[in-house]
């Protein structure tokens, strides 16, 4: 903290400033003035702890300056310096907020003490005033969140009770009647004129809501009227009632503004909505789903204005999804392998679409699933994971990153890309699972190794899992385990003297007899015949 002296003789202040040097306290400046103009000045400009000022001083005195402090209402912690004439007159400024006084001449003890005394309380009330200004900081925060959550779920279709909506208004401190007549207006950041994280993003619109919020308060009487949310998929809405004062045609022009002052000063490019006159209570969810749906059908050549929902063209776009339909389909040449030409199908598609500049963000979408359909489905013939793709979470969570032909090109290059190295490692990532399997089969042959078994391991699905080893190997999982065990049967019979009975529980059959009919109808003997007739064989040949 620091610390400002005053006092009309340069030798009181040093000594002052000798004494607390001493001292050895936690001071970050100590300032000098001479006058109280001088001080004035510094407790007016800068951030001033505590003032030890002397009383008599020539043309304005101490008392002056206590009731500029005082008159300006400064924090400022202030101790008296006065003499034993003085001593009554001192006493009498605790009115003005007085910590404590000093006598002439300061013994430095008595310095020190007042000093500490002073820094403790000021430190004392600094902590209180952070853990106030938190405080509200964090209501404000908790309550903007809660008010933002309510609008957000009536957008969404819930419904209250008139006793329920009015209650939940005034528990949020929302000067809005239940039945008022209002206006919703949205803003949309478009991606095509920003690039960042997520931090950044939400950054932006923290300051799109700044600056909405402080013109439209020019026009409505209290901030409890502004009420706001923000929604998955960054739309940032707003519901402004409308009164006398507060006229549609106002807020055209407040909103105007705010969409001019939004990309000047942030330099994006943003989308903003702004519907009729609704029902505060009953027409809140509509018009949600009309800008929604206003919003997936606006063409790029209007986003220079405010757009009015009642102005949207219900006639038909034109069709740019047919074309990756039509014969041969993007599906049917990724599934080929053709990866130049299906690249070049959905680049012909696009081009146009950037040509003909009345693509909708419908179309983009509609793009984007089909071929999220085709990738997943290729990623799963090819035993790969879609989800390894960084741009599908991207996406998913919110389709609006996907704003220009442009966007779909560069995702679809790099989708392309991925296809296409996955179809180069697939033999090798298909010997390696065969080899994954078998090796699982054979560690196992004791137990009761069964698809579901094989199939966690090798984190595939049971039914998949058995078609494409089929396809594959030629044979089912199955058969190859029923080989296995039969091959290892044959081994223990002719290399040990184990019974039959261990030899049926070594190869995974619990039941002996079950095993002697599995072996016998296989090998067209029994398992005691078989191991008869090999060595007797050998002994021949010896």
């Amino acid at each position: 903290m620091d610390i400002l002296m005053v006092d009309d003789e340069n030798f009181v202040l040093d000594y002052l400033e000798d004494c607390i040097r001493s001292f050895d306290l936690k001071i970050n400046a100590i300032h000098r003035a001479t006058c109280v103009d001088d001080a004035y000045d510094l407790l007016s400009n800068m951030s001033i702890s505590i003032l030890l000022t002397d009383i008599r001083m020539p043309e304005k005195n101490g008392f002056d300056l206590l009731e500029l402090i005082y008159s300006e209402e400064l924090p400022t912690k202030i101790i008296l310096l006065s003499g034993y004439s003085e001593f009554d007159f001192a006493k009498s400024a605790i009115q003005y907020g007085v910590m404590d006084y000093l006598l002439k001449p300061i013994m430095p003890d008595e310095l020190q003490r007042v000093l500490v005394k002073t820094m403790e309380t000021v430190t004392k009330e600094n902590r209180k005033r952070k853990e106030f200004i938190t405080k509200r900081i964090n209501y404000r925060q908790s309550q903007h969140f809660l008010r933002g959550q309510f609008l957000f779920e009536l957008f969404q279709g819930k419904s209250y009770s008139e006793k329920e909506f009015t209650k939940k208004l005034a528990e949020l401190q929302l000067d809005i009647p239940y039945r008022s007549d209002c206006i919703v207006s949205s803003i949309l950041m478009k991606t095509n004129s920003f690039r960042g994280d997520s931090q950044d993003t939400e950054l932006y619109l923290k300051a799109i809501m700044n600056i909405t919020e402080e013109i439209l308060h020019e026009a409505i009487p209290t901030r409890e009227q502004l009420w706001y949310c923000i929604d998955p998929y960054h739309f940032f809405h707003f519901v402004i009632p409308l009164n006398l004062t507060n006229s549609d045609d106002l807020m055209k022009q407040k909103l105007k503004r705010v969409k001019q002052t939004i990309e000047a000063l942030l330099n994006i490019r943003i989308v903003m909505l702004q519907s009729e006159s609704i029902q505060l209570n009953r027409d809140l969810h509509s018009t949600y789903m009309q800008i929604v749906n206003y919003t997936l059908r606006l063409t790029e050549q209007k986003d220079t204005m405010v757009h009015r929902i009642k102005n949207l063209d219900p006639s038909r776009s034109p069709n740019y999804f047919q074309h990756l339909t039509e014969a041969p389909s993007l599906i049917d040449l990724m599934e080929v392998a053709r990866w130049n030409e299906a690249y070049q199908k959905v680049e012909a598609i696009l081009d146009k679409m950037e040509k003909d500049a009345v693509f909708t963000q419908q179309h983009l979408m509609e793009i984007m699933y089909y071929f999220f359909s085709c990738f997943s489905y290729i990623s799963a013939k090819n035993n790969r994971q879609h989800t390894y793709f960084p741009e599908y979470i991207t996406f998913i969570q919110n389709p609006f990153t996907i704003s220009t032909p442009k966007d779909i090109k560069n995702w679809i290059q790099k989708g392309m890309d991925y296809l296409s190295n996955t179809e180069n490692e697939n033999t090798s990532n298909k010997n390696f699972l065969i080899a994954q399997i078998h090796a699982f089969i054979s560690k196992n042959i004791q137990q009761n190794v069964t698809l579901h078994s094989i199939a966690e391991h090798v984190y595939l699905h049971p039914v998949y899992l058995s078609r494409w080893y089929k396809k594959e190997t030629g044979s089912s999982i199955s058969s190859y385990i029923f080989q296995l065990r039969m091959k290892k049967a044959v081994t223990l019979l002719l290399t040990t003297n184990k019974k039959i009975a261990d030899i049926s529980q070594e190869v995974g059959y619990q039941k002996t007899q079950y095993f002697i009919r599995l072996f016998k109808e296989h090998f067209k003997m029994t398992p005691q015949k078989y191991r008869e007739s090999k060595n007797s064989l050998e002994i021949h040949h010896s």
